[in-house]
């Protein structure tokens, strides 16, 4: 019987980071090698790593001869399922009350929880897929996608921040060929919205 590891998560913060080798760096890239670790050591594995430690699992699998699939998802959002909420959605929460946590000046990727979701199933079920798979809906600036929640739900006090000016850098889908290519047709960013705000109000996240 043929079995397989799933590494997902790495550490993340909205908050101060006071050291960021002791409170992101190191939990990153020294967790994923544990997950390696033990998994080559019992025969098996299938990791998949986040951003901070793919480099670490790319240079593990290259060592020990290990065959290395990854899925790079943008932000995600959608409906919460823990009792908690995480970091990227207390981020999104945090729009719908006026504030705002992240750099104006950049451009993000978007992606619903269901298509990473979907996205490492594709990986796991294609025996020909390899190497990186990015995994988001659009890329686009984050004024543009702060004004298009402001436009879906005008009752919160949705900060105003500039929209994108530059022209050669404006939003573009980008698709995510290779996933795409597995089959993945990704939810609309417009409803990864309006699921990621009506999961917080079920929830009483937000009123």
């Amino acid at each position: 019987m043929a079995f397989r590891v799933f590494h997902l998560a790495s550490p993340s913060t909205i908050e101060q980071v006071q050291d960021p080798e002791k409170q992101l760096l190191d939990p990153a890239i020294k967790g994923t090698i544990n997950v390696l670790t033990v998994a080559k050591e019992a025969g098996f594995w299938y990791p998949i790593s986040k951003t901070l430690s793919e480099k670490a699992a790319w240079d593990f699998s290259k060592e020990k001869g290990l065959d290395v699939v990854v899925v790079n998802p943008g932000l995600v959002l959608g409906p919460v399922i823990p009792p908690r909420i995480n970091g990227s959605m207390l981020l999104f929460g945090s729009l719908l009350q006026g504030r705002t946590e992240a750099p104006e000046d950049l451009f993000m990727g978007f992606v619903h929880f269901k298509d990473v979701a979907l996205a490492h199933i594709l990986v796991y079920e294609n025996k020909s897929a390899t190497g990186r798979h990015l995994c988001v809906e659009s890329l686009s600036n984050y004024g543009d996608f702060v004004a298009k929640i402001a436009e879906l739900y005008p009752e919160y006090k949705v900060p105003r921040l500039p929209k994108d000016t530059r022209p050669k850098l404006s939003s573009a889908m980008l698709g995510s060929k290779k996933l795409m290519d597995l089959g993945l047709q990704s939810i609309p960013v417009e409803q990864i919205i309006k699921d990621a705000v009506e999961s917080l109000k079920s929830r009483g996240f937000i009123s």
